[in-house]
């Protein structure tokens, strides 16, 4: 994803942006803009979030948002990995 949280390539649900990927709880409380902030200032932050499975079925799973920088060290975009808790 961007800086913006634009996906590079939006799941067929048709989310373009990364809050998207989050329950209705979790961006109401802003969790999408602070997992990018603290992944910005540190590089990487881990957490557990809820997410579908595509199925319909709604687990938490883990996630890493990792930022993403080029050669002059500034951050160029961000990329996510999940784990499932089951």
């Amino acid at each position: 994803m961007d800086l913006d949280g634009r996906l590079a390539a939006p799941p067929s649900r048709g989310q373009l942006d990364y809050a998207g990927l989050f329950s209705e709880d979790e961006r109401e409380r802003g969790l999408p803009t602070e997992l990018m902030r603290l992944a910005r200032r540190h590089g990487c932050v881990r957490d557990r979030v809820k997410r579908s499975d595509g199925q319909g079925h709604i687990r938490m799973q883990r996630i890493s948002l990792q930022s993403l920088h080029d050669d002059d060290g500034r951050v160029i975009g961000f990329v996510e990995t999940l784990e499932s808790t089951d």
